[in-house]
């Protein structure tokens, strides 16, 4: 969008002396303390995938703002026609320099803090982040991080009427993988199919290991039939791939459980992850490395 074309002002420049790298952390749900880093040019905030912040709240636009950071550091925030608006400290702005410290709230919930800092302290925010809501083997997303973001897009599909689907699977017999393998086997398994299923799925869908060999992802708008799809892709994925432990292939396969929400159906995130479980435990009934779902408009 070019409400505000960058080429038409300048931007303040920063003191002598105040120089430094220009971040912004992220103050709201799920991503609570990501710190992101801004490049000399554009930054684009908004709900949209491409955009180069990512926020994950139905508050935000699409393409709902956008900062442009000079080579020393200094910025300015520009609202792109929002819905919910921009606000810096509290103001409603439509452009607006930045300082370090500013609050910029990006409509009615999300809020991020201007700051800038030199690479320790970058370091130390990021790892803090990374210690709240990332698995420390796979490296994808905690049980913690997945119960906030799935609360949040259950909240949202009730609120909007739109679907949302939960995709729960294990790995098969890992307990003979890890007897077979040892301990350090299981692990670089859980890793590589953890890498694998990253690669596979969208920008906004949420992927998390909830505990043990267990996985689950959190997909916004898509409906049951594309949830099986996507379920079935998944698992065919994982019979096809060359992992492989100290040199030697490790055949790996899943079971899944496919969940949809659909207007009127489930009265909480907790009955729709108890469905998912339960097609789960279904697809490990019926011999493994299948997929079942409850993906009707009614239960």
């Amino acid at each position: 969008m070019d409400e505000h074309p960058t080429e038409r002002y300048e931007i303040p420049r920063l003191p002598a002396g105040d120089a430094g790298q220009a971040y912004l952390v992220v103050f709201t749900g799920g991503m609570f303390g990501l710190v992101h880093r801004l490049r000399p040019g554009e930054t684009t905030i908004g709900r949209h995938p491409d955009a180069d912040l990512y926020l994950r709240d139905e508050g935000v636009s699409r393409h709902h703002a956008r900062v442009v950071c000079a080579p020393d550091g200094s910025a300015e925030v520009c609202d792109l026609g929002s819905t919910n608006g921009t606000f810096v400290n509290g103001r409603r702005i439509d452009r607006q320099a930045l300082r370090d410290g500013d609050r910029i709230q990006i409509g009615p919930h999300a809020l991020l803090q201007f700051c800038l800092r030199d690479s320790l302290e970058e370091q130390f925010q990021q790892q803090l982040f990374e210690l709240a809501t990332r698995d420390p083997l796979t490296g994808i997303a905690n049980r913690r991080s997945f119960t906030q973001r799935f609360r949040d897009e259950f909240r949202y599909a009730c609120r909007h009427g739109r679907p949302c689907s939960l995709i729960l699977f294990d790995i098969d017999r890992f307990k003979a993988i890890n007897d077979a393998c040892g301990h350090a086997g299981g692990d670089a398994v859980l890793r590589q199919v953890a890498a694998l299923v990253e690669r596979l799925i969208r920008r906004e869908d949420h992927f998390a290991r909830y505990g043990g060999e267990e996985f689950v992802i959190v997909a916004r708008d898509l409906t049951g039939e594309q949830a099986l799809a996507r379920a079935e892709s998944l698992r065919r994925a994982v019979e096809q791939a060359e992992i492989t432990h100290d040199g030697r292939a490790v055949p790996v396969t899943i079971s899944l459980g496919v969940v949809t929400y659909t207007p009127g159906r489930f009265a909480t995130p907790e009955s729709m992850f108890e469905e998912a479980d339960r097609c789960l435990y279904l697809a490990k009934q019926r011999g493994r490395n299948r997929v079942e779902g409850a993906v009707g408009a009614t239960t």
